[in-house]
């Protein structure tokens, strides 16, 4: 038995009903897409630890996550208890902004419209290949927090966009997969190694509060669910706080 045939099983019995099935069924066909071992040979969870390795740092533990999944799926088809590789480490990569110099040497770059596209509308990645473009802005529905929202377009964007349709089809994207590979490889091209498409979202929500946007306004355009979750996205400087002071005087 493979690690896919177990996808099945988990659908049945451990994801059915889950708010973010459609999200957790495709991270487990991603995995199996690079690592699909019979189950039957030796267990070796350094060969799991080294193929998690593949993926883009702030995936690993999710992917992790995927393959827990399918090997306690495994157990209940009667194989046995499987060990996964330790957790790994997390950083936080997530937490760079980048300066107005850095966004635009990504926007000069072979993913130019998809860094200008990111950098103005703090889209996440899932949410370039679901949006529809409409007259009030890129429109997505069913999001991660469980609701709808549209997010209005800067005037570049409008120009360089079409009026309707997907965003997928305007973009003319690969695959998830490839887009994170042609991403990486052209931010590295152009100085910026390790610069994530999540980077580009933690960069537009903390200008969007540096610029003095309100709050509520922040959130919704973010699509959070809550308060607490957008002042995480936020990195103000100290100089930004203390103009924000002097403003009060």
């Amino acid at each position: 038995m493979n690690l896919s045939d177990l996808i099945p099983v988990a659908q049945e019995h451990l994801w059915s009903g889950q708010k973010d099935y459609a999200r957790t069924v495709s991270r487990a066909r991603r995995l199996v897409e690079v690592f699909n071992p019979d189950l039957s040979d030796p267990w070796r969870p350094v060969e799991s630890r080294s193929v998690l390795l593949t993926f883009s740092a702030g995936s690993r533990n999710r992917s992790r996550a995927s393959l827990g999944s399918l090997l306690r799926a495994y157990r209940l088809v009667g194989g046995p208890r499987l060990e996964l590789p330790p957790r790994f480490p997390e950083a936080k990569p997530r937490d760079r902004v980048l300066t107005a110099g850095e966004v635009e040497r990504l926007v000069g770059s072979d993913v130019g419209l998809i860094a200008l596209i990111l950098s103005r509308t703090a889209l996440r990645i899932s949410e370039l290949y679901r949006a529809t473009i409409t007259n009030d802005g890129l429109y997505l529905q069913d999001t991660k927090n469980g609701s709808s929202r549209t997010v209005p377009l800067c005037p570049q964007l409008r120009e360089t966009l079409p009026k309707g349709g997907s965003l997928r089809t305007a973009l003319d994207l690969p695959s998830e997969r490839v887009l994170r590979r042609l991403w990486d490889e052209a931010a590295s091209r152009v100085g910026l190694e390790g610069v994530t498409f999540h980077t580009l979202r933690h960069t537009a929500i903390t200008r969007w509060v540096a610029g003095g946007m309100p709050l509520p306004a922040v959130m919704a355009l973010a699509g959070h669910r809550d308060m607490a979750t957008t002042m995480r996205y936020t990195h103000l400087t100290p100089a930004t706080l203390q103009a924000a002071l002097l403003a009060c005087e």
